[in-house]
């Protein structure tokens, strides 16, 4: 684990982490939550939510719920510099995410609850 700003970070790129919060997102789809906000999303990879949603998408039966939805904070405020809010980088973080999500064997429809904030 890293610190970032003085607070503790998962390790997201860990299966076992992967597999936790995935856990707990079908724990809450259970009790009647029908999606989340991920905080601070731009510091993890998109791979790494592209696995968490894997196993979600698994835990659920193999599709997400229609009604679900992820809405990722990617705000770029202040944080130009960082290689996902560069534009002149080569890297998009909201492209790289959809053809991950389309390449892991998502719907269209389940790669729009994606949504970046």
């Amino acid at each position: 684990m890293g610190a970032r700003a003085g607070l503790v970070d998962l390790n997201t790129e860990e299966p076992y982490v992967q597999q936790r919060i995935a856990d707990h997102w079908t724990n809450m789809l259970s009790f009647g939550f029908s999606g989340f906000r991920v905080d601070a999303a731009k510091h993890m990879q998109p791979d790494d939510h592209v696995a968490m949603l894997s196993i979600l998408r698994a835990n659920m039966g193999g599709q997400l719920p229609t009604d679900f939805h992820l809405w990722q904070e990617v705000l770029t405020g202040g944080e130009a510099d960082m290689l996902v809010a560069n534009n002149a980088s080569g890297y998009n973080y909201g492209g790289y995410l959809e053809a991950a999500l389309l390449g892991a064997g998502f719907t269209e429809a389940e790669m729009l609850s994606v949504r970046l904030w």
